[in-house]
């Protein structure tokens, strides 16, 4: 018998049990890293410094 595992499924079930500010945490950092990576493949000089 084949099991297969959505991570994402684990990843929600886990979070329910969390207290609400963990939980909070966890969408904010999801949506800043996500927000970020945006951002760095949207800037026209790529990882350049200035």
């Amino acid at each position: 018998m084949e099991q297969t595992t959505d991570v994402s499924n684990i990843v929600m079930n886990h979070l329910i049990y969390l207290h609400c500010d963990c939980r909070l945490a966890f969408f904010l950092k999801k949506n800043l890293i996500d927000l970020s990576e945006y951002v760095g493949d949207s800037q026209p000089f790529g990882n350049q410094t200035m």
